[in-house]
């Protein structure tokens, strides 16, 4: 359970694994750069209406260093601790955002299960980040408590995908906002109602994450137009 709706765990990655990952996201973004340049585009990138790479969804399909990541054993293991399960979870709903330097954006203030409706006891969000993080490279900002407070209003359309929507900041002036500022490699487990964004990247240096769902196998209570969904154990 998550009282507080979040949990934070750091050593879950060794040296190598960490640098292997940090090697992956940078030859990701430079292929999706080499690509676009060339006219090579893939249905995975998600660019902004600055010609930004945003994200590469389906992040664990995309890449099997991501899969791997997401089936981390001590990731799954304090997964099925906060779900309260001993069953087989699924990655649900991935995503790499590698947030270039000066200008580069992930997400902004929004709620996870705006978008599948499903039982907040049964899923539960993460989000790795593989390199330090402050406000200045976009570290992500929770709004304590909001998790509490069912599914807030969302209209502020988004300038990579016309159907995500943000919550306007006025909407929150009311919580307390809560910056994580770590050394990275770590993770962040937090309740899919959690209201949650990150700053831009304003920094000299790329700010590398990965975010999706945590599932149990056997839940199929969400929606479903998603194809994002890789069994684990």
């Amino acid at each position: 359970m998550l009282p507080d709706g979040y949990y934070i765990v750091h050593d879950f990655l060794s040296k190598e694994e960490h640098s292997h990952l940090l090697d992956v996201s940078r030859t990701l973004y430079e292929d999706a750069q080499f690509n676009k340049k060339n006219g090579a585009d893939d249905p995975s990138y998600a660019w902004d209406d600055n010609g930004q790479l945003n994200k590469i969804e389906s992040a664990c399909l995309f890449h099997p260093a991501f899969k791997n990541l997401a089936s981390n054993p001590i990731l799954v293991q304090t997964s099925k601790k906060l779900l309260n399960t001993s069953e087989s979870l699924d990655c649900y709903i991935s995503k790499f955002f590698p947030m270039q330097p000066h200008t580069g954006t992930s997400t902004f203030m929004h709620q996870d299960n705006f978008y599948f409706n499903g039982d907040n006891k049964k899923i539960l969000s993460c989000a790795v980040y593989l390199t330090d993080t402050n406000k200045q490279n976009g570290c992500l900002r929770l709004a304590k408590g909001s998790h509490t407070k069912g599914i807030l209003k969302h209209e502020i359309s988004s300038d990579v995908n016309k159907f995500i929507k943000w919550i306007d900041d006025n909407e929150l002036k009311d919580y307390d906002i809560i910056d994580l500022e770590f050394k990275g490699p770590y993770a962040v487990f937090f309740d899919i109602n959690m209201v949650h964004g990150c700053y831009p990247n304003k920094s000299d240096d790329f700010r590398y994450s990965l975010a999706w769902e945590y599932i149990e196998s056997s839940n199929t209570d969400v929606v479903d137009w998603y194809e994002d969904r890789i069994k684990l154990y």
